[in-house]
């Protein structure tokens, strides 16, 4: 609403100088005009935004608890920021601040330069030349929750903006890392076998928090997957959200072919996650190949090494790799 945004900025009047009596003579007019263009503003309209400000979280509810945790995380987040940042020079010649991120391989480590706008696909030959890897269908993965959750991440994704979830307070312990590609080739298989629907329905169980589950009938249907539920229906748009194979620790799955959703929509009050569960490995594979098809036509995940350094590089060789950021 109106009201949220300008107390937002009464928040920051130490910096702004926007007190209540200034806001109150910004927005006034704006707020408590009329359609009578001779009607001239009043100090009745301006000490009444005044109130609004002032008493804002009583009028609305506001629970001033959570808005002070929100408000705490934004700034221990800023202060992480300015810290990393202050560490990082801007490459020479170059008019914009890159990132570092720093990459595990063997017992040794290297820093990729990643600016804000390269995708996997502009640094992974930078990426596979730095280190021993052999000749192999690798892919970059996110592991999130001490492992628990892991993807593969798409050639086209911003590298940087990847990187960043794993520093989300929300999550524990998390990495990037190289890993064989074989979820694409367990996706192809059921994109072969149901590549005629137009639309995906059927059963999957759905967690619901102390080791509960519910099977539920599930449709997706363009971006959207949504299931019944006790009240209403849950619907889910797939464009906000980022799938995982596996499910956090603790969850007790009827069996093991679970897949996660979590949104990346950093101001909904929603559940992070979603998580549901299929009778059948086939059914899992076929439920993330129609959701990871809503935002990419091609299951894009292998690394590209160059050519040059392909003739230079051993196939015997193989290491672990790990991009992360010390918290």
């Amino acid at each position: 609403s109106g009201s949220s945004g300008i107390n937002a900025e009464y928040g920051y009047q130490g910096e702004n100088k926007m007190t209540a009596e200034n806001l109150g003579v910004v927005f006034g007019p704006t707020l408590m005009s009329t359609r009578d263009p001779n009607n001239q503003f009043s100090s009745t309209e301006y000490q009444l935004v005044k109130t609004l400000i002032d008493y804002y979280s009583w009028i609305y509810h506001v629970d001033v608890d959570e808005v002070a945790l929100k408000e705490d995380r934004l700034r221990r987040a800023e202060e992480e920021l300015k810290k990393r940042m202050s560490n990082i020079a801007a490459p020479e010649g170059s008019s914009h601040t890159s990132w570092i991120v720093e990459v595990f391989f063997l017992r040794d480590s290297v820093n990729i330069r990643v600016d804000a706008g390269q995708t996997l696909r502009e640094v992974s030959a930078e990426i596979l030349n730095r280190t021993k890897l052999g000749d192999g269908d690798y892919a970059l993965h996110e592991f999130l929750c001490d492992g628990s959750l892991k993807r593969p991440v798409h050639l086209s994704e911003y590298l940087l903006n990847t990187t960043l979830t794993l520093w989300d307070e929300r999550v524990q312990r998390s990495w990037l890392a190289i890993d064989s590609n074989n979820m694409k080739e367990k996706m192809k298989k059921a994109a072969g076998r149901f590549a005629k629907d137009s639309q995906e329905h059927g059963t999957l169980h759905v967690y619901e928090g102390r080791k509960k589950w519910r099977e539920v009938s599930v449709k997706l249907c363009q971006e959207n997957l949504s299931y019944s539920r006790l009240r209403g229906r849950c619907t889910i748009n797939l464009e906000n959200h980022t799938w995982y194979l596996g499910c956090e620790a603790g969850c007790a799955p009827p069996t093991e072919h679970t897949f996660t959703l979590r949104s990346t929509d950093q101001s909904s009050r929603e559940d992070q996650f979603r998580v549901f569960c299929a009778d059948e490995e086939q059914e899992l594979w076929r439920w993330l190949w129609r959701i990871n098809a809503v935002k990419y036509q091609e299951l894009d995940y292998r690394l590209v090494r160059s050519k040059r350094a392909m003739l230079s590089t051993s196939s015997s060789h193989r290491s672990s790799f790990i991009l992360t950021n010390d918290r």
